[in-house]
This record gives structure tokens, sequence and C-alpha cells, in this order.
């Protein structure tokens, strides 16, 4: 499948933190990924999205050392971590969210902490899966902002969501999946009116 590829903003360039290349993971003789590749740059806010079923969640967990890729690498700042658990992938800088179970708390409080104990370990890219899914509005502004104030003392987020509106606000680069390839990846408010994308998401081809 073709990929659409729209400009972004030209930013100083610099070493890829996280760098994919060609990854795919099957399960018997389903393909959930298929032969995804792209960086992640310091400084950088990258959001993944797709319909559902689209590999989002099963491209988190190879990211994250919940699964190992049936072929190709996740490489974190030069060196190949296919093979590393997730709790090694934390010490080395890659943060990502944890479940919370913490019944006092509000979802937000909750999804607070979840980040707070991704931040805990002082890495430099943070992998967020739904973390704005179950919250209102007026959580999802606060979310939104308490990143963007982390991603101002140069932190860099990788996230997969599904709430476009958060995407639109938040993201500098979006990478777009349908059955478990990419099929668009650019800048967030162009990619999002793209026919391939559009369709994708509206379910509008045959299936």
């Amino acid at each position: 499948m073709s990929a659409a590829t729209v400009a972004v903003a030209e930013r100083p360039v610099a070493q890829p933190f996280l760098s994919v290349r060609g990854v795919s993971k099957r399960f018997g003789g389903l393909t959930a990924v298929d032969n995804v590749t792209f960086d992640v740059t310091p400084g950088e806010i990258v959001s993944i999205i797709g319909p559902n079923g689209a590999g989002k969640t099963t491209l988190f967990n190879l990211l994250t050392g919940q699964l190992k890729p049936t072929a190709g690498d996740v490489n974190f700042n030069g060196e190949v971590i296919n093979a590393v658990p997730p709790d090694r992938r934390a010490e080395v800088g890659l943060g990502h969210r944890a479940a919370v179970r913490a019944s006092q708390l509000t979802l937000s409080e909750c999804r607070r902490l979840e980040v707070a104990r991704a931040l805990a370990l002082e890495p430099s890219v943070i992998l967020l899966d739904e973390v704005m899914a179950g919250l209102n509005q007026s959580e999802v502004s606060d979310s939104i902002a308490l990143f963007q104030k982390l991603n101002g003392s140069g932190l860099t987020f990788l996230i997969i969501e599904h709430n476009l509106k958060v995407v639109r606000t938040f993201s500098e680069r979006v990478i777009v999946l349908d059955r478990g390839s990419t099929i668009a990846e650019g800048n967030a408010e162009t990619i999002l009116t793209t026919p391939e994308v559009v369709t994708a998401y509206l379910g509008n081809r045959r299936r």
C-alpha cells in the first residue's frame, strides 16, 4: 500500500531518539503490523492514528517491549532494543504510561499519576496510548497543557490517540496506520484531510 507524504515544517536536523525500521508483527496467519518505518527526533510530538484494527496498539506494544517484532528492528539511541524488556527500556530513557490502580483518584488524576510514573526515571521519550480516553473536555485541555509544558522543557512524545481534535492541537507530525501499514505521514492539519486517510476512517472503500 502506498503512503502519502506531506511536508512538515523544517526543524534542525537531529539524530533520531527512536528509529523503527521495517517492523512487522504476525500472529499465525494474521499480520497486525506490516513493514512500518519511521523516526522520532528529539523534541518532537508525533501521533500515531488509524481506524480500529489498524495495528496501533500492537505497534505500541512492540515499542514498549510487551511484544517482539516478527521482522524489522526498533532502535533507541542507536541500539537495537528488540529483545530489551519493558523495565529495561524505561531505565535507558524510553518511558511509557503504565496502568495505575488508585481507587481514591479521579480518572484524570489517575492519568496524571500514570504519566508521573513514566517521568520518574527521567526518560527522553514518553510513549502514550489513548491517554485522553474517558476524559472530559476540561481534563483534555489540562492534559494537553501539561504535555506541551513538558515538551517545552525538551521531552519528546510519541502518542497513540483516537481524538482527532487532540491530534490537531497537540501534534507536529502524524503517522496514519490502516490494516497494519503506514498510509500517510506528515503535518496534522494536511494529513487529516488527505482522501486516503478520510476514506480509512469513514470506511467508504470496500473492505
